[in-house]
């Protein structure tokens, strides 16, 4: 059964980042999302933003040549913090998988 978006909208985070975190900043949308980029250096970039689309809970990750991404969405309030993502276990799922899709 498919879950209707919030009609008010949400508040996220909306930021992006060298450094690993980045909790600041603030957009209103359907879904917020969090998206981790690394490459073979290991260097990572942060983005965290809304969206207006609704999408289910779930983290990717996906391979673009030399870089991983990491893509994942959440419904409710600054649900894109670093913690609340960890705290959620999609972070931790998304990260021992190998590009399949996992959902919560």
């Amino acid at each position: 059964m498919e879950r209707l978006p919030n009609i008010k909208g949400i508040s996220c985070y909306d930021c992006r980042s060298e450094d690993i975190s980045c909790n600041v900043g603030e957009c209103m949308g359907a879904t917020c999302v969090k998206m981790e980029t690394s490459n073979t250096d290991n260097e990572k970039t942060v983005s965290k933003a809304c969206s207006n689309d609704y999408e289910d809970n779930h983290c990717k990750q996906t391979y673009l040549g030399p870089r991983i991404v990491l893509r994942c969405t959440c419904d409710s309030n600054f649900c894109n913090g670093d913690k609340n993502l960890a705290a959620a276990g999609l972070y931790q799922s998304a990260m021992d998988g190998d590009g399949k899709e996992i959902k919560k």
